[in-house]
């Protein structure tokens, strides 16, 4: 249950619990609908991207069954960052603006 000052539009929180429930409550910037399926878009503009840790957002999105997430997609600084999952896609900004 979020609280929320009387006068004031932003809610808060509760603290959460445990670091598991923390890392799968982690948000992505955007879901994208696709017919009955939701593309996650997770941003991570910035020269180092950890393959593990900055896409821990976007694993857990897709394990949701009821999104239907084949894939996510990771908008980054530079053209040269590698993720070892396959469902997940790593494309620079600079790309992903070039496409129609």
């Amino acid at each position: 249950m979020s609280s929320a000052h009387p006068r004031s539009s932003i809610a808060r929180r509760p603290e959460r619990a445990s670091a598991s429930l923390h890392i799968a409550m982690r948000a992505i910037e955007l879901a994208r609908p696709v017919g009955t399926r939701r593309i996650p878009i997770e941003v991570k503009y910035r020269k180092r991207v950890d393959p593990h840790e900055d896409t821990l957002g976007l694993r857990a999105f897709m394990e949701k069954t009821v999104y239907n997430a084949p894939f996510g997609l990771l908008v980054t600084l530079e053209d040269d960052v590698v993720v070892p999952d396959p469902r997940i896609v790593p494309i620079s900004l600079s790309s992903l603006l070039w496409m129609r």
